[in-house]
């Protein structure tokens, strides 16, 4: 029996949009990438990267859109007229958004939270790497400006936990709130819950439906984790519409 490569996460989603979610399990990589890596950018054998995404396609309507993340607030419209599906490179963004049928929205993480956005009515969906930057930085915003429907939910998948995470004054004076900041070590640290953040900001944008994986990728090895092993991998997670 052939072992599935992608989960599916207990979300209630909207009908007619899927969710699937990559770990590092029944992949070709090995050393720190073990196994299922997906990212060309972290040093690992580029063939063996390729072979694993091959992988995951496999389970998947269509390739999956790949973008050059890079810790910033742009967001990809798939179907705009600016958006061309025959660039051979990767759009440089940290979200993408599509109101088309078939089109696999995807990013990668390895401790940076992934949020899926999508309408109650299932027409439109998001996915955004949120990293501490790009949260300050406003990206929810720009993707949450992108739905025509006021009716949203969201899903926080997997990422560096509070339990995990301590940031200095550099990333708490980056944040207009104090939500997910809790006590660090001294009174120049704290633990920054990234779901926490991520779930303020959402509801000032109206999404009340939020729903969280509640998965630490630096307290379960089925994840990579950039702050436990560095350098290390990246796993996935794909949304798409079927009608």
């Amino acid at each position: 029996m052939v072992q599935q490569a992608l989960i599916t996460p207990e979300w209630r989603c909207a009908k007619g949009i899927e969710l699937r979610l990559s770990s590092r399990l029944f992949g070709r990589s090995a050393g720190q990438y073990a196994s299922l890596n997906l990212g060309l950018h972290v040093d690992d054998v580029p063939e063996t990267v390729q072979q694993n995404r091959a992988r995951v396609a496999r389970e998947l309507p269509a390739q999956p859109l790949w973008l050059d993340q890079v810790h910033g607030d742009h967001v990809v419209e798939v179907g705009a007229p600016t958006f061309s599906h025959k660039s051979l490179q990767p759009p440089v963004a940290d979200a993408s958004f599509t109101r088309q049928v078939g089109v696999v929205l995807a990013i990668m993480v390895a401790d940076c939270l992934p949020i899926v956005l999508a309408s109650c009515d299932g027409k439109e969906i998001a996915v955004v790497h949120a990293g501490w930057r790009g949260l300050a930085n406003g990206i929810l915003e720009r993707v949450v400006d992108k739905f025509n429907s006021t009716e949203l939910q969201a899903w926080l998948g997997p990422a560096i936990g509070p339990c995990h995470y301590e940031v200095d004054h550099k990333v708490r004076d980056a944040f207009q709130n104090d939500q997910g900041f809790l006590k660090g070590r001294d009174s120049q640290h704290w633990m920054l819950d990234l779901c926490e953040q991520a779930r303020s900001q959402l509801l000032v944008q109206g999404v009340s439906s939020v729903t969280a994986s509640g998965i630490c990728t630096a307290c379960d090895d089925r994840f990579y984790s950039h702050r436990e092993m560095s350098p290390t991998g990246r796993f996935g997670i794909f949304l798409w519409k079927t009608n």
